[in-house]
């Protein structure tokens, strides 16, 4: 009734298969991000085999949504680790490296390339969303030997050239984890919320954490791509 999280119901896991309806293997199976299309179904972003995929529903098998050679020069570990869905319901795939980064967007039919997003130097992308308040947000990490990873949320108002780029949030270093995921949502009380999860990385010093945030909005808040 306050508005924050205090626990899980009705979890269920959904294995995400191939096209060909088999389990993945290592080099195939690295989804690193996804965010709701306009129909109700999901956009998934891979690695490894770098391409964007979407889902119509939980347990559907995925359906390409380009040439499986079009994002060949990005193949491997760094690429695609955002995606969101823009106001006038395109898609926007941010990729991992690059200051700035790279950007495509999806109009329903094909891929085009979007805008360059401004990244904090030593940063990298890896969660975007589009706020109730029309506001872009990011987070970006950065990871060293000795400090371990530090990650940023951020907000984008405006368009290429004219950015008017806040940082809401820094963590300290090696404070809260590796955040990988993002969704910026209204709760019940009407609170601008955002909520963050970092990825565990297989490693037991670094445990999985959904971290929510109150947010104050932006008024007039637009974003133009």
């Amino acid at each position: 009734s306050a508005g924050e999280l205090t626990g899980f119901g009705q979890a269920v896991l959904t294995p995400v298969m191939l096209r060909s309806g088999t389990p993945p293997d290592d080099f195939v199976m690295d989804l690193e991000a996804l965010t709701r299309d306009p129909q109700g179904g999901w956009l998934t972003a891979f690695e490894g085999i770098t391409r964007i995929e979407r889902l119509a529903g939980a347990g559907a098998l995925p359906r390409a949504t380009h040439d499986w050679d079009l994002f060949a020069a990005l193949f491997g570990n760094q690429a695609f680790e955002a995606l969101a869905t823009l106001p006038d319901r395109r898609m926007i795939a941010i990729t991992e490296t690059g200051a700035p980064a790279a950007s495509v967007i999806w109009d329903g039919e094909t891929w085009q390339r979007g805008p360059e997003i401004p990244v904090t130097p030593g940063y990298r992308i890896t969660g975007a969303d589009v706020g109730p308040d029309g506001c872009f947000y990011l987070i970006e990490r950065r990871y060293g030997i000795a400090a371990g990873f530090t990650f940023g949320l951020r907000r984008l108002s405006g368009g290429p050239g004219v950015w008017d780029d806040t940082l809401l949030y820094r963590t300290a270093p090696a404070r809260l984890g590796n955040a990988e995921g993002l969704s910026v949502w209204e709760n019940t009380a009407g609170q601008l919320m955002a909520s963050v999860i970092t990825d565990d990385g297989f490693w037991p010093l670094t445990p999985t954490r959904l971290i929510e945030f109150r947010l104050r909005p932006k008024v007039g808040c637009e974003v133009a791509f």
